[in-house]
């Protein structure tokens, strides 16, 4: 894993954000990228249905001194994040030996420059919305799990120290949760225990739980399966991979069939987004 990305804006949900996408980055060996999405005044304000971003509404008006202001504040809270994990500043990527922290401005709105941003990340970390507000907290989250095409790391508004030693997959045969799984292998064989949670009769078609966690051991990553049953999915996977010991569950991010811009997401998903705040990596295809 070369790559994480963080969207950056000098707010305390980017804090936590940036604090865990460093120490992944110092664990990993990888470089930390920060966006810091300065608004286009002249795209139209009006988001069409294909964005998929009207969920969250539209960003916030500003003044061009409120624009100019929060991308120097957004540039200096990544800088003392990279010092503070003795990350050194660079205009280029660095090496797993020597992996740097880059600061990029991207000008334009989140759901057209992420498309461009996701495929050469490996890993986005954004932070959870606050219930009832954070609007533009809202738009990242949205836009990234929409889309980047990659993986995308979602934490509690509050700091917190994850765990990446020991990891919880939602495993339900699909053609989502296989390229999670290709997608962070380093990752997962970086953690001492990989636990996939199955629940019910598998509805997608694809590789077995069974098959998987072979295929997991073939490539060095200690991993096992565990049988639930649930009325409540979210709820239950939640925790089980608390049980487990988990510092993170791993679940494909699925959308309704009829897309509404009230209720985008499907139950599962839905719950795990805002209805709790165990750290998820999820991802849409």
């Amino acid at each position: 894993m070369r790559t994480i990305a963080v969207p950056v804006a000098n707010r305390p949900e980017c804090a936590v954000a940036l604090d865990v996408a460093f120490a992944l980055g110092a664990t990993l060996g990888s470089d930390v990228i920060g966006y810091h999405i300065r608004p286009n005044r002249r795209e139209s304000k009006e988001l069409d249905l294909h964005s998929l971003v009207d969920t969250a509404g539209a960003w916030p008006a500003e003044s061009e001194a409120q624009i100019s202001k929060a991308a120097i504040s957004a540039k200096e809270l990544f800088s003392e994040m990279a010092q503070g994990y003795s990350m050194e500043l660079a205009a280029k990527l660095g090496t797993p030996a020597a992996p740097k922290a880059v600061f990029r401005e991207k000008l334009g709105s989140a759901d057209k420059l992420f498309p461009f941003i996701g495929p050469v990340s490996d890993l986005m970390v954004v932070s959870r919305p606050k219930k009832g507000g954070g609007k533009k907290a809202s738009i990242i989250m949205m836009s990234a799990l929409m889309n980047t095409s990659s993986p995308v790391l979602i934490l509690p508004q509050k700091r917190v120290r994850i765990d990446f030693e020991r990891i919880a997959i939602a495993w339900n045969n699909g053609q989502t949760e296989s390229l999670l799984v290709h997608g962070l292998l380093p990752l997962l064989k970086a953690a001492k225990d990989v636990v996939l949670i199955t629940e019910g009769s598998n509805h997608q078609f694809g590789a077995s739980a069974s098959d998987m966690t072979q295929y997991l051991k073939a490539h060095g990553v200690k991993a096992r399966r565990k049988q639930v049953t649930a009325t409540n999915t979210a709820d239950t996977l939640v925790k089980t991979a608390k049980e487990e010991k988990a510092g993170m569950l791993v679940c494909g991010a699925y959308t309704r069939r009829s897309l509404t811009s009230q209720r985008l997401f499907g139950g599962v998903t839905q719950h795990l987004l805002s209805g709790s705040d165990f750290p998820v990596i999820m991802m849409h295809v």
